[in-house]
């Protein structure tokens, strides 16, 4: 059985400031549990230089390629459904935006405008999807 066929769950740790409770958190998944039962997916939300530089000693040797090549390996390319899509990154048809409109200015940057946009789109009977095959 390979490895990867044994993982019992992904946790998610999202991570804003507060390097005590980060590296308690870290340090108690390491102890008590083993590592073959889990994937740790740690995102850092623009901490401080501090709790930053610590995560990125914990991150030493991942990478970006080896998260991409998992998902390549291991995505059900399901596509789910989803009520809004994050703006952050999309991929969207042209002929659609020119149906729905661009987004809306009324919005400011980072406010709302994206999941408006995905509301226009099902309202006109398009899908959004995530693209569970794909790291950004």
């Amino acid at each position: 059985m390979r490895l990867l066929d044994r993982i019992k769950c992904d946790i998610v740790l999202p991570v804003y400031n507060g390097l005590t409770y980060v590296r308690d958190c870290i340090a108690s998944l390491l102890e008590y549990t083993p590592s073959y039962y889990y994937h740790l997916f740690v995102f850092d939300d623009c901490s401080d230089t501090v709790t930053n530089s610590y995560l990125n000693d914990q991150a030493a040797g991942a990478n970006f390629f080896g998260m991409d090549e998992l998902l390549q390996d291991k995505s059900p390319r399901d596509f789910p459904d989803v009520v809004t899509g994050v703006g952050f990154c999309m991929l969207l048809r042209r002929s659609a935006l020119e149906e729905v409109g661009f987004l809306d200015e009324v919005y400011r940057q980072g406010y709302c405008e994206d999941s408006d946009l995905c509301m226009r789109l099902t309202s006109r009977g398009h899908r959004t999807v995530v693209a569970d095959h794909v790291y950004v």
